[in-house]
Parts: C-alpha cells; structure tokens; sequence
C-alpha cells in the first residue's frame, strides 16, 4: 500500500516530467522559420513542430493532473495516520 511519502514522491516527480514541455522551445528556435522557410521541408518542420509542441501541452496537463491526484492521496494517508493516531 502507498504512503504519503510514495504519493508525494510520485507528485514531485510528476511535476518535473511535466517540466519537459520547455526542451521544445530550443528545437523549435533552431528548426524554426528563420532557419528553413518554405517549401516541403519547411512545412514538414513547422507541422512536426506543432503536432510536438500540443503532445507535450497535453501530455504536460495531464502529467500536472496527476501531480495533483498524489498530493491529495498523500494528505489523505496523513489524515488517516493522524486519526488512527488518535484512536
């Protein structure tokens, strides 16, 4: 059974994967407009761009979503430490 040092852990590291939405900006700089404009390949940059840059906003969200869903687990397991504490 999870603890809330488990949840918690899961949440921190949730949160950091979700982080990983920011490597696209260096590639999108360096693969970007000024770089390759027009033509097949530019298009085919700017659309794999994209379709990268919405994957990693959704898969952020939901990753953060997660997060979220362990800290609450996590409080609940210290409620329900504190109450059978109490006991």
């Amino acid at each position: 059974m999870p603890t809330s040092f488990d949840f918690d852990l899961a949440a921190a590291l949730f949160d950091s994967v979700a982080e990983l939405e920011t490597i696209l900006a260096p590639a999108a700089a360096a693969l970007g407009r000024d770089t390759v404009s027009g033509g097949q390949l530019g298009l085919l940059i700017d659309a794999t761009l994209d379709a990268t840059s919405h994957t990693l906003a959704s898969t952020a969200a939901t990753l953060q979503a997660d997060a979220r869903l362990c800290r609450q687990r996590a409080d609940d397991c210290r409620a329900y430490g504190a109450a059978v504490a109490a006991y």
